[in-house]
C-alpha cells in the first residue's frame, strides 16, 4: 500500500496548491482506504504534538490501541507511525544542536528503539508462549540477544530477525556488533531501508562520521522511507 505521509503532511500544513487541495479533499470522498489512511496520520501527529518529545516511546505503543489486524494493512498504518514519530522529534530537537557538535548527545536523542511490527503482544495468550518480537516489545533485549545470537551461529536468521536482533544490541550498547547485524539486511527486504537509519546512527555513535553522512546522503537520494529525517539528521552533521 502506498506511503500518502508527505502528501498528508503537505495538506496539513497548507502546501498544496488550491487545485491539488480540491484533488486531495476529493479522494478523501471517494476513496474509503484514503481517508482512513489520513484520519490515522491525523491522529499520530496529534498525539505527538500533545505529548511531546518525552512521550516519543509512549506514543509509539499508544498507536496499538488502533487495533487493527496483523495485515498488510497493519504494517502500513504501523510504518507511518513510526516514520511520523521519528520525523516530528527530530524537527523539535533540531535546534539544540545548531551551535554545536556534540554528536554522542545527537546519538542518545535520536536514537529510539524501532516498535514491534511484526508480532504485536496478544494479551489473550500466555506469557511463556511470547515470540521474539513480543518478547522485544517488552524490552527483554538481553533474552532476545541470547536466543537470537545461537540461531546467528547457525546461520538461519531471517532478515527481520537481524534488524530487531541490531535493535537489541543498540539498546544494551553493543553497537559494532549491531552494525554487522544491520549491513547484512537484504536489499530486499522490508527492513532494509529501516536497518539504513538506524545504520547511520550506528555509525555516529562510533565516531565513523564520513560513513554516516554517506549513509544519510543515500537514504535522501533514495526518497522513500527515513528520507526526511536523514535530510534533518545530516544538517546537524
Amino acid at each position: 500500500m502506498e506511503d500518502h505521509s508527505e502528501l498528508f503532511e503537505k495538506y496539513i500544513n497548507g502546501n498544496l496548491s488550491k487545485e491539488e487541495t480540491e484533488v486531495f479533499e476529493s479522494k478523501l470522498t471517494a476513496d474509503p482506504s484514503f481517508n482512513e489512511a489520513f484520519k490515522v496520520y491525523g491522529l499520530l501527529v496529534d498525539g505527538i504534538i500533545e505529548s511531546g518529545k518525552s512521550s516519543l516511546k509512549k506514543e509509539l505503543v499508544a498507536h496499538e490501541a488502533l487495533s487493527y489486524p496483523s495485515t498488510k494493512k497493519s504494517y502500513f498504518y504501523q510504518k507511518i507511525a513510526a516514520s511520523v514519530l521519528v520525523v516530528l522529534a527530530l524537527s523539535a530537537l533540531i535546534l539544540n544542536y545548531s551551535a554545536s557538535k556534540d554528536y554522542e548527545a545527537i546519538y542518545a536523542d535520536y536514537y529510539e528503539p524501532y516498535p514491534n511490527i511484526i508480532d504485536p503482544i496478544n494479551r489473550s495468550i500466555d506469557y511463556n508462549d511470547y515470540s521474539i518480537y513480543q518478547q522485544y516489545e517488552l524490552r527483554n533485549f538481553e533474552e532476545i540477544v541470547n536466543k537470537l545470537t545461537i540461531k546467528a551461529q547457525e546461520n538461519i536468521l531471517s532478515d527481520a530477525e537481524k534488524f530487531y536482533l541490531a535493535q537489541s544490541q543498540l539498546v544494551l550498547k553493543n553497537v559494532d556488533l549491531a552494525i554487522l547485524n544491520l549491513k547484512e539486511i537484504s536489499k530486499e527486504s522490508n527492513f532494509y531501508l529501516a536497518a539504513q537509519w538506524y545504520l547511520a546512527l550506528a555509525y555516529i555513535k562510533t565516531e565513523k562520521y564520513e560513513k554516516a553522512e554517506s549513509l544519510l546522503d543515500q537514504i535522501i537520494d533514495q526518497k522513500e522511507d527515513f528520507s526526511k529525517q536523514a535530510e534533518i539528521l545530516k544538517n546537524l552533521l
